[in-house]
């Protein structure tokens, strides 16, 4: 990690100056195995890393971020006693950020087209060297590549789908997305990724991806089933229990609260606070206790927090228990991504949709 100093000081990344390995279409798809279907891995005429990855970028301390506006969504990571934010509207031009948070690597993946970001811990994972962006989509998805061996990763099945590593899984880590002022409110002490980069000329002064956002029936890439139960573009998060799939679309959803819900045999908290960005899926268990929320006092900044019914312990939206009984338990995030509904839907097409008044199916 490097902290950018508060002086204007040009800042000259490391490019990493190396050889990819090969990472797009293979010569005779008949010669290679594939997780999934291998013509439904999509290249086009993207090549490795024609969009760039981030290695090791430079980070500024929340109150030396004086770009971020209060309501920019970021993705907010927090390993050890290090917090980092990566507003979005940096990672829509890069894709893929290789980092080192809480003495740990890690890796912050977030594909425009599907909305899916998904933080990895590379050391568990086995797989040190990092990432690249691999010009692939598949199902809408953007596809990965690692360094290492090459093998193509799809991060919403968190599988290699391609290459020597055919099959291996990756290891997620908690992963929030919400509002800059929203994370600082929950992280004071947080880092953020800085716009020096390394890359001047890229333009971050807005999400270079909202034209797509906005426009429910554009897809820049094909998936192989359109489930049209919702709008393309609606945001979900999406619980995957013993093969049994279940979304929770932000429209069905309280604006700011809280349904308890089970998938499988898995009783699940989520979390929405429509002001704050905030869409959250949690186990909501706690040793042998089966827990049931409602709303406490509201936190510093107006942050959403949450009592349970068993102990009385008081929790953040981030599943961390901060007074009370159970306070510096956590509950275990079950829902490692959001994204569009159109990407949920095309990888798990059997999955049902939760609603209010019918007990979830839909």
């Amino acid at each position: 990690m490097r902290v950018e100093a508060l002086a204007p000081v040009l800042l000259l990344l490391a490019c990493g100056c190396r050889e990819a390995p090969a990472a797009g279409p293979p010569a005779s798809a008949a010669e290679e195995r594939c997780l999934v279907p291998c013509r439904d891995i999509r290249f086009g005429d993207r090549v490795a890393d024609q969009v760039p990855p981030l290695d090791e970028p430079a980070v500024v301390h929340a109150t030396a971020a004086e770009d971020l506006r209060d309501d920019d969504p970021v993705v907010g990571v927090v390993v050890g006693t290090e917090s980092r934010a990566y507003p979005l509207h940096i990672l829509a031009l890069h894709q893929v950020v290789n980092d080192t948070l809480g003495g740990r690597r890690i890796a912050v993946l977030f594909s425009p087209l599907s909305g899916a970001a998904v933080a990895i811990d590379l050391q568990e994972s086995g797989l040190a060297s990092g990432f690249g962006n691999s010009g692939g989509v598949y199902e809408g998805d953007d596809v990965v590549y690692d360094r290492a061996t090459g093998s193509l990763f799809s991060p919403m099945l968190l599988r290699a789908i391609r290459g020597p590593r055919l099959g291996d899984a990756l290891r997620p880590l908690p992963l929030s997305r919400l509002t800059w002022a929203a994370w600082r409110a929950l992280e004071p002490g947080t880092t953020v990724l800085s716009v020096r980069t390394g890359h001047p000329e890229l333009d971050y002064s807005a999400y270079a991806y909202d034209w797509y956002e906005a426009d429910d029936r554009r897809m820049l890439e094909p998936v192989r089933r359109v489930d049209l139960r919702l709008p393309y573009k609606e945001r979900v998060a999406g619980v995957v229990r013993d093969g049994t799939a279940r979304a929770y679309p932000v429209s069905r959803l309280p604006r700011r609260g809280t349904v308890a819900d089970k998938v499988g045999d898995l009783p699940v908290l989520i979390v929405h606070d429509a002001g704050a960005g905030l869409l959250a899926a949690y186990a909501r268990t706690a040793g042998d206790l089966v827990l049931e929320f409602a709303p406490a006092p509201d936190g510093p900044g107006g942050a959403l927090r949450l009592r349970d019914a068993q102990t009385g312990s008081v929790w953040d939206t981030l599943g961390r228990a901060i007074a009370g009984p159970l306070a510096g338990s956590a509950l275990a995030p079950v829902a490692p991504y959001g994204c569009y509904w159109f990407a949920w839907a095309a990888f798990h097409p059997a999955t049902t949709l939760w609603s209010a008044g019918d007990g979830g199916d839909a």
